[in-house]
């Protein structure tokens, strides 16, 4: 039930697209990609959004569905379980790897 709700409430949303266009080389088969690469470029960015949307669908949904549940009552999810879900970025005090680290790490410089 909750996953058919997000489906009405939510397949036709912005989100999808971004995730297609975030995620979407990840996903992708590269026979894939170099025939999408060789169409004019709105053609491409549709032709893109096409192939990739059924795949991320289904994922979105379920995430959000999940993250609908989990709003409502209390819930036996720890700290921990919330950052494998991706549900939060990190837990302060325990040691877990944390996307955060990932997105602000910055090379060394020649100077340092």
């Amino acid at each position: 039930f909750f996953l058919f709700t997000e489906f009405v409430g939510h397949h036709g949303q912005d989100h999808i697209e971004i995730l297609c266009e975030k995620w979407g080389d990840w996903v992708l088969p590269e026979a894939k990609k170099e025939e999408i690469a060789t169409l004019p470029r709105q053609e491409a960015a549709a032709e893109r959004l096409r192939v990739l949307r059924p795949e991320f669908l289904p994922v979105w949904l379920f995430f959000v569905s999940l993250c609908h549940v989990l709003q409502e009552g209390e819930n036996f999810l720890t700290p921990v379980d919330a950052v494998w879900l991706g549900l939060i970025d990190e837990v302060i005090g325990i040691d877990i790897p944390c996307t955060r680290y990932l997105s602000e790490f910055a090379p060394p410089s020649a100077e340092e």
